[in-house]
């Protein structure tokens, strides 16, 4: 994105600017420090350990073969790690900051498109799996390319 002349490069941020300049509560003002915490912790812990599982338990089978067991271990340990923050956080709120879907929501969500595939435990998280459920309620979020022949 290049505004003014001056290049914006980084998605976050570019959500950010396109949230302030379309107004709304995409991105809320008055939670700016939740939606910063949720987006960076998704992007390095969340995101990153369901990332990990997705190569390993689907993508990797079609390049190097059997993922090894002892990653594949830690890797879901590291998931359920975090995913026990998140399904507590999720007990008593149906999204995760102000009480409205916002960017942070698809933050989070990026992490299980295709936790099926890759063998994510979402069954024993409860509150994770209503809130995924939810964001694929959103026709934009489950089919993003509809229509764009």
């Amino acid at each position: 994105m290049v505004e003014d002349g001056a290049p914006l490069w980084e998605a976050d941020a570019i959500a950010l600017r396109l949230s302030r300049l379309a107004g709304g509560d995409f991105w809320p003002d008055g939670y700016a420090v939740d939606m910063m915490m949720w987006v960076r912790w998704s992007a390095h812990h969340f995101t990153n350990a369901g990332a990990a599982l997705v190569w390993q338990n689907h993508t990797a089978k079609s390049f190097i073969g059997d993922p090894d067991p002892q990653v594949v271990e830690g890797t879901t340990n590291d998931f359920k790690r975090f995913a026990t923050i998140l399904d507590s956080t999720l007990a008593d709120r149906d999204w995760l900051v102000g009480g409205k879907l916002t960017y942070a929501d698809f933050c989070v969500a990026s992490a299980l498109p295709y936790a099926e595939q890759g063998l994510i435990p979402l069954d024993i998280f409860p509150h994770i799996r209503a809130r995924h459920d939810r964001v694929n309620d959103i026709d934009a979020w489950r089919e993003p390319f509809a229509g764009l022949a």
